[in-house]
């Protein structure tokens, strides 16, 4: 039996938002394919989850630091608060391979008592780019400054990764990005795992039109603004807007246009029926860093998804979309689809299922370590 850690940046169940989705259909799929593993993450917003024992050999969890200390170190903040010597002192227990998600979690990768390691690193982004995007995103100054700082934190500290074995992308853009940083490092591009295991499309027509996500990043609201200011307000159709804890300045404004309906903080099987009852899924995005679980969600399990290329970019899933970039083209293709009857079962087929299953790509990983 293979054994290996897993080095989590929260707790990943509830698995509702894209990095805890990703995290825990990870550990699940390897779960399944025979892996013990040992799970290590961090409780500073989430209760401790005991159903994660149920895939796991063992579940350690651990305190951030946030102190001033912390906040004010030279390397970033993310990393720092991290850097837990209990969990250190857990990983020297055993030889066993260690799988560090996302930079943040990267603060012992260059450890010399881990040398000695098989040690993959699943970045979550582009973690400095992701960064400025917030800092750029955001309007209050203070946030903009501590993601701006962070940013170049982070980009400097990106290049702790040389002491990784294999680098595992989510998606081909960057891949390329740390391939040309790290050329003799071993890069490969594995798909987010996600909640389908198969493919279950509704047939008939939708009822509305649809955006979720996680409402409380910056990067979402201003899709939120963008969509019901440029696009929802143009159309006669009904449109809802669903996700994680919306600001309440975000409902107010939401509020302002009679054809938009707001769903706060649904529930996983709340927001499952949501998107499988629309009509078209609209995603939008103005920072094209990372892959959008989103986009995979409604591609599995939902009609028409319309994407602008931010959405899009290095995911290799353009040919199931249809790709609008401009306000004018996201309303003509909005009306050119709330009509029509969903036809795209086949070619979802041909794409999703040999590229981005769960057991697939465990397989995968399972072969580095």
């Amino acid at each position: 039996m293979k054994h290996l850690h897993i080095i989590a940046f929260d707790i990943p169940l509830p698995a509702n938002y894209g990095g805890a989705i990703d995290v825990f259909y990870r550990l699940k799929a390897l779960h399944e394919q025979g892996v013990a593993i040992t799970l290590h993450c961090f409780d500073y917003a989430r209760p401790h989850n005991d159903e994660l024992n149920n895939y796991c050999e063992k579940v350690h969890y651990y305190k951030r630091d946030t102190s001033l200390r912390a906040q004010f170190h030279l390397r970033p903040y993310t990393v720092v608060s991290r850097q837990n010597t209990n969990l250190l002192r857990n990983l020297l227990n055993d030889e066993h391979p260690i799988l560090f998600e996302g930079l943040m979690c990267c603060g012992f990768l260059d450890d010399v008592r881990l040398k000695s390691r098989i040690k993959l690193v699943r970045p979550h982004n582009v973690e400095h780019a992701y960064y400025f995007g917030l800092a750029k995103a955001t309007k209050n100054i203070i946030k903009k400054a501590y993601y701006a700082i962070e940013a170049l934190k982070l980009a400097k500290y990106e290049s702790v990764l040389c002491h990784a074995d294999a680098i595992l992308a989510l998606s081909t853009k960057e891949q390329a990005h740390f391939q040309l940083k790290f050329p003799k490092k071993s890069v490969y591009f594995f798909p987010c795992f996600h909640q389908h295991e198969t493919l279950n499309l509704p047939t008939g027509r939708g009822q509305y039109i649809l955006y979720h996500g996680n409402l409380q990043l910056s990067e979402n609201e201003q899709a939120v603004r963008y969509l019901c200011r440029y696009v929802f307000s143009k159309l006669n159709f009904p449109c809802v807007v669903a996700g994680l804890n919306p600001k309440p300045s975000l409902q107010k404004f939401i509020q302002k246009y009679p054809n938009v309906k707001l769903v706060a903080s649904p529930t996983k099987q709340a927001m499952d029926k949501l998107i499988r009852e629309a009509q078209i899924n609209i995603l939008i995005t103005h920072q094209n860093t990372g892959l959008k679980l989103k986009l995979l969600h409604a591609l599995f399990a939902g009609r028409f998804v319309i994407a602008n290329s931010d959405m899009l970019t290095g995911s290799g899933l353009e040919t199931l979309c249809h790709k609008a970039d401009s306000a004018e083209a996201q309303i003509a293709c909005c009306k050119e689809l709330f009509n029509k009857t969903f036809d795209e079962n086949d070619l979802r087929q041909a794409v999703l299922v040999p590229n981005y299953i769960n057991s697939e790509q465990a397989q995968r990983l399972i072969c580095l370590f």
